[in-house]
């Protein structure tokens, strides 16, 4: 995501105001379907970390979880990364694991 700074115009009362980038219509409706983490304990809400066209979500919990209403099992420390390519017609996903996890 870009974000750039406005220069205040010298007539005005404004104080400098981020511009940020709108989101693609994927990501747009990936955060519209307000997709849950459900573990062990109470679901929670996934928040989306959008970096370089792609959304991300660790999760930080040591049990694993269900993200829904993706399907998709995420065990603890893993992060999934979901994208859109053009002429697709369904989300990429892919799951990562941590740098410092030994099987």
């Amino acid at each position: 995501m870009t974000v750039r700074k406005l220069r205040r115009p010298a007539h005005s009362r404004e104080w400098n105001v981020p511009v940020v980038e709108p989101l693609p219509i994927w990501l747009s409706a990936l955060i519209a379907a307000r997709c849950q983490a459900r573990g062990a304990g109470e679901p929670s809400t996934v928040r989306w970390n959008c970096i370089s066209g792609r959304a991300f979500y660790t999760n930080e919990c040591a049990d694993p979880v269900l993200i829904q209403p993706l399907g998709v099992h995420l065990e603890g420390g893993h992060t999934l990364a979901v994208s859109w390519r053009p002429g697709e017609s369904d989300y990429t996903m892919e799951v990562y694991r941590p740098h410092n996890y030994f099987v």
